[in-house]
């Protein structure tokens, strides 16, 4: 078996199998621009690098998914141009297919967080834009209405006008000029604003769009200018159309400049691929230019066709080999990935901010568990584990809320929800349902020391976990048992147990962690003089008197104490037993020797911001940040199986890991803070390298198969 060592270092996963980046959809969100500078949707300079299609009529079995799928995730572009040709069997030859099969497109790209460019293609006997304006009027306005405000969308009006049509190869600017073009803008974008007021519009420009600088002069004016950009059409193989370049990078601070169409070739398609022409051109748009501008471009185009701008080889489309590149293709995949992309998002992971909640249910009941999370297009997945550590995924479970119609044991256990997007993904806490049963309410016995809430008495009924004199709960709040339970404002919040009535009284299953003398505070008030309660444990009287203080109010509570009383270490039963009536009971608080909340005596482990227990002996580093409290990942992979199939070991480690693994792997590993700090595709066993760079610490390594994804922690020393 062959051993590779992995150093860890910078991400560098672009040009591996995209692991550590987001789709540019999540990075970018609704595009805009900012002066003439094409900008996210927080406003930050961005550059879009993507594909144009062929038209698709002339080779469909170059565009569905498996296409699609390789132009995101293999070829890594940003932008995807759907060359709707207006006539030559396009859209005018059959609009009701044409529309469904561009709003499929659209729908498709959204999908893998891409771009896509939705472009009027005329260009023949349609060269001047108003020769077909009543269906350019009809389209943008059924476009515009179906595709409104998505984020991934862009519409190109008119490809490239141009007046071959009428004067052919004498043609030039005679009648299809800026003036003609723009009278054509000026009737078709208030159509579309109408719809879509935001959506960036891109108009063609003179002489098959390769002279955006004849609308400096006279540009569009008022509403038509906003999110308005002017097309520029490159082949790399044409002298002029270099000399052309080198008048548009000239005139990049006075109009805002999409490169919609750029091939490798000559203009014609064919001829000599021009790899030193093209590699200007990506530099030029990149931002050398003095401008400094980053101009967005698509490169012609995605097809099998056998001519030199094609950037698939012959055959490709009929056998899926969407990744079999020409020798444009092979240039266009290079400046595509290179510079590598700025991985930063304008948009954070999918935020929880309300947690679903441990619960107990009656058998036959129902009951629900909630999650509420802030994002776009969010799923969910609910899962369930016995033991919190193994899940198993709940199917037809995407929904912000977990229904449980009929209670059974079978439901108890362990639930939490995966919420994603396109983004990444978060877990939510862990959450207890507990089916009813004699036993803790949590299922698990309350701590000595520690905090206990009245109102979360055993489970087990009337004369098992409690005794209460009336029936319904009065207070009408928390559980639906005869207890009476109600809203309080005292300490935080929450709830409290009150109507107390002499001989009632609430059993609590207690783990008393050490033999010890311990201090009782009690949260009581009352209204009346002279009411009181006992406190007995395993049978026995453990206090024989807690007096209730009389506040003349029953909204009011104060805390007693009672000190010095001796437990032994164990599970027990504790009950509060009332030896009057009318007090209120909210909680009770047990002090004794200092265990922190690892459980260790005089430790030193303290909840952090996240609510986690670390620091101490827990191995695990305190977080400060609320915003990372649980486990995100970015690039959405399927949950599956398999993932017992890998082995990290020694762990602890010192300067180095074992990956042992049955089949190829993409690991990244993130530290406490949720920081990326090493990602790598396609890793069989090897060994994993830390440099001494890398504090001691607790880190999370996340790996990803065929046969389905994984996370184990693991501590370098």
């Amino acid at each position: 078996m062959r051993i590779f060592i992995l150093y860890i270092g910078l991400c560098l996963c672009f040009t591996t199998a995209h692991l550590c980046a987001q789709a540019p959809l999540a990075r970018f969100g609704k595009i805009k621009l900012v002066g003439n500078q094409l900008s996210s949707e927080c406003g930050t300079a961005i550059q879009l690098r993507g594909i144009s299609s062929f038209g698709p009529q002339f080779n469909p079995n170059c565009y569905n998914n498996n296409s699609l799928d390789a132009i995101a995730n293999d070829w890594h572009a940003d932008v995807f141009r759907i060359a709707m040709y207006v006539n030559e069997g396009g859209y005018l030859s059959d609009s009701s297919y044409w529309k469904s099969w561009i709003d499929n497109q659209v729908d498709e790209c959204v999908k893998r967080g891409i771009y896509c460019i939705i472009d009027w293609h005329i260009l023949g006997v349609d060269g001047d834009p108003n020769l077909v304006l009543p269906y350019a009027k009809s389209f943008w306005n059924y476009m515009s209405k179906k595709h409104a405000g998505k984020k991934n969308v862009l519409y190109e009006i008119c490809n490239e006008p141009n007046e071959r049509f009428r004067y052919g190869n004498a043609a030039n600017e005679k009648d299809v000029n800026w003036a003609r073009i723009k009278q054509y803008a000026e009737i078709v974008i208030p159509i579309i604003r109408k719809n879509d007021p935001e959506t960036m519009i891109i108009v063609g420009t003179p002489y098959w769009s390769n002279r955006p600088w004849r609308v400096v002069a006279n540009p569009l004016t008022g509403a038509n200018a906003h999110n308005t950009m002017y097309t520029f059409h490159y082949y790399a193989g044409t002298a002029q159309h270099n000399l052309n370049l080198d008048t548009v990078k000239t005139i990049l601070d006075k109009i805002p400049v999409f490169a919609t169409e750029a091939g490798l070739s000559e203009e014609s398609g064919t001829g000599v691929v021009d790899v030193n022409a093209a590699q200007n051109f990506a530099n030029v748009l990149g931002g050398n230019n003095p401008a400094g501008i980053k101009v967005s471009w698509c490169i012609w185009s995605f097809v099998d066709k056998n001519e030199s701008s094609a950037l698939l080889t012959p055959s490709s489309c009929t056998n899926g080999t969407w990744n079999s590149r020409s020798a444009a293709g092979n240039e266009t995949y290079d400046i595509l990935n290179t510079p590598a992309k700025d991985g930063s998002t304008c948009f954070p992971e999918p935020v929880i901010s309300v947690q679903p909640q441990s619960t107990v249910v009656k058998s036959g009941a129902s009951t629900s568990m909630v999650v509420v999370a802030s994002g776009e297009q969010l799923q969910y997945l609910w899962q369930k584990s016995a033991d919190g550590i193994v899940w198993t995924d709940i199917v037809n479970s995407n929904n912000d809320s977990l229904t449980i119609n009929v209670a059974t044991i079978s439901n108890e256990g362990y639930y939490r929800v995966e919420v994603s997007n396109f983004v990444g993904y978060v877990f939510s806490q862990k959450a207890f349902l507990n089916f009813y049963e004699n036993g803790p309410y949590f299922g698990t016995a309350l701590n000595i020391p520690g905090k206990i809430e009245a109102e979360n008495y055993d489970i087990g009924g009337q004369n098992v976990s409690y005794y209460d004199s009336s029936p319904g709960n009065t207070g009408n709040a928390y559980r639906s048992d005869d207890v009476d339970i109600q809203s309080t404002t005292d300490s935080l919040g929450g709830y409290g147990t009150g109507y107390w009535v002499n001989g009632e009284w609430l059993e609590f299953s207690v783990n008393v962690l050490t033999s010890a003398s311990y201090d009782f505070y009690f949260r009581v008030g009352s209204a009346l003089a002279g009411t009181k309660f006992e406190i007995i444990l395993d049978g026995n009287v453990l206090i024989s008197q807690v007096n209730v203080p009389n506040l003349n109010s029953w909204s009011l509570l104060r805390t007693v104490a009672v000190k010095g009383i001796n437990l032994t270490k164990g599970n027990k039963k504790l009950r509060v037993r009332a030896l009057s009536d009318g007090f209120n009971l909210n909680y009770f608080e047990v002090i004794g020797p200092l265990f922190d909340c690892n459980l260790q005596l005089n430790g030193s482990a303290t909840i952090d911001a996240c609510g986690n227990c670390a620091g101490g002996n827990t191995g695990l580093l305190p977080k400060t940040d609320a915003n990372k409290c649980y486990d995100v990942l970015t690039g959405i992979t399927t949950v599956g199986v398999g993932a017992e199939n890998v082995l990290l070991y020694p762990n602890p480690f010192e300067e180095h890991f074992f990956l042992r693994t049955s089949a190829l792997v993409d690991i990244e590993i993130f530290d406490l803070y949720g920081k990326s700090v090493f990602c790598q595709a396609h890793v069989g066993s090897t060994v994993v390298a830390f440099p001494a760079t890398l504090a001691s610490g607790v880190y999370f390594v996340h790996y990803t198969s065929l046969e389905g994804k994984g996370v184990q922690k693991i501590e370098k020393r």
